[in-house]
């Protein structure tokens, strides 16, 4: 497993960069393709240091135009959602997804590390989260150099935590 500290530290790096970006900016809404056809673990380009991969830091902004949902609505709209976390985690290609905690003045509701062969390909397995496609969260996608493997230590975590 990689050192969750030194993923902290860039991923803090990332957020200070991101919440200077304007949300405008944001991923296609248009779906396509087929989950079968991407791939987990895609080859890093040679030209990459070694041990080194290149993923997707997906910055998941809270929309300011989004729509006015009922409470029940919201409820299955963030099931979806979570269900969406899960099949990515299933598929092989999320390393990393939480929520933000509020901070006054940030739109920044939360965060997925996904691992794909491109840019488009994240842009692409994004745009059918649901709360995306309800128009609840607004996607920014940078790519990121990071370690290759790299685990979140959830499960881990969740292990100890239970005894």
């Amino acid at each position: 497993m990689r050192n969750i500290s030194t993923l902290a530290l860039l991923l803090a790096l990332l957020l200070s960069v991101t919440l200077a970006t304007p949300t405008w900016a944001l991923a296609s809404d248009e779906a396509g393709g087929d989950a079968a056809e991407e791939k987990a673990a895609p080859a890093p380009p040679s030209n990459l240091p070694p041990g080194m991969t290149i993923y997707y830091m997906v910055f998941l902004h809270s929309c300011p135009d989004k729509p006015e949902e009922d409470p029940e609505k919201l409820q299955q709209i963030q099931a979806a959602h979570m269900a969406n976390i899960g099949a990515m985690a299933e598929e092989g290609i999320l390393r990393l997804a939480g929520p933000f905690a509020p901070v006054e003045g940030s739109d920044l509701a939360g965060i997925f590390l996904l691992e794909m062969d491109s840019l488009e390909a994240a842009e692409e397995r994004t745009a059918k989260d649901p709360a995306v496609q309800a128009g609840r969260l607004c996607p920014k996608i940078i790519p990121w150099l990071g370690p290759v493997d790299i685990t979140h230590g959830y499960d881990e975590a969740v292990a100890k935590a239970q005894g």
